[in-house]
């Protein structure tokens, strides 16, 4: 079953790609991924004119998964993943990238970032 998921996340990818080379302004993608930067899905999103915000500007791990969380019913370790993400195609500058506070429901914490446009006419 995983690697239907991970072919799936790897198609959705090449989708997101197409319509980000589409567009002729500067756009965001953010998102739980399920996919660390060694997965190709993330990848084939940041060659498709995308840069990763937490790269560019981002400070430590940037760790957002898992959050109180057991796996067959033992507790695996907090926030030991990157899997959620910001994307900005060319005339987006990130100016400053964290992970925000545990909310104390999802197992998930957010990537925030301060995004400025970089482009003038």
């Amino acid at each position: 079953m995983e690697a239907v998921a991970i072919g799936e996340r790897e198609r959705q990818a090449e989708a997101i790609t197409a319509f980000v080379q589409a567009q002729r302004t500067p756009v965001v993608v953010a998102g739980d991924l399920n996919a660390t930067p060694f997965h190709r899905a993330y990848h084939i999103l940041q060659h498709g004119a995308l840069s990763d915000v937490w790269q560019e500007c981002g400070s430590g791990a940037g760790f957002t998964w898992p959050g109180n969380r057991t796996i067959g019913g033992v507790p695996v370790l907090p926030w030991f993943v990157r899997i959620d993400h910001l994307f900005t195609t060319n005339g987006i500058v990130c100016l400053d990238a964290s992970v925000g506070p545990w909310d104390g429901v999802s197992d998930h914490r957010a990537v925030v970032a301060t995004l400025a446009a970089g482009w003038f006419d």
